[in-house]
């Protein structure tokens, strides 16, 4: 709540306050707008690289390296590689 306040704080004298307000409301929803596109890419992008990680996965486990019954423990792998993988990038 204290940056709404120090933002009204911030507003020129001469604009009258709704019209201030309206256009930080509507820069607000811009930017969170802008938030929601780039997780949605991000979270396209994880999900694009989980067929990737289950194919890692299941050749370790053919090579011997990895020995893992529970799935759900696989797809948490998954995920993870997924996000290492698109935070390297």
């Amino acid at each position: 709540m204290n940056w709404v306040n120090s933002l009204c704080g911030s507003k020129p004298s001469e604009e009258p306050l709704e019209r201030f307000l309206a256009g930080m409301e509507m820069r607000l929803q811009l930017a969170a707008e802008e938030v929601e596109a780039g997780l949605q890419d991000s979270s396209a992008q994880a999900m694009r690289r989980i067929p990737y990680c289950l194919q890692e996965i299941f050749r370790l486990q053919v090579s011997g390296g990895v020995r893992c019954k529970h799935r759900t423990l696989l797809l948490a792998v998954c995920l993870y590689l997924a996000c290492m993988h698109m935070a390297a990038q």
